[in-house]
C-alpha cells in the first residue's frame, strides 16, 4: 500500500499545475548599482584685479619680543 501512495502522490504531482498568470514571477536580474560620483577639487583662479594686500601687513603679523615670553 505503501508503494501505491507514493506513485498516487507522483501522479498527481505532474497533472496539477498552477496557472501561468498565478505563479510567482522568475528572478528579474538586479539593476547595476548606482556610481559614486568622483570628488574632485575645484580649481578657484586668482582674481583678475589681484588680492588685497594693505601696506601694513607685515605689522599685523610682527612678533615683538616680551619680557617675560615664552620663548
Amino acid at each position: 500500500m505503501e508503494m501505491i501512495c507514493r506513485v498516487d502522490e507522483v501522479i498527481i504531482g505532474k497533472y496539477c499545475t498552477t496557472l501561468k498568470d498565478r505563479k510567482i514571477p522568475a528572478v528579474s536580474k538586479c539593476p547595476p548599482a548606482s556610481k559614486k560620483k568622483l570628488d574632485r577639487p575645484v580649481k578657484i583662479d586668482p582674481p583678475d584685479s589681484g588680492y588685497f594686500r594693505p601696506p601694513d601687513l607685515d605689522a599685523l603679523f610682527a612678533v615683538s619680543h616680551r619680557a617675560g615670553a615664552c620663548v
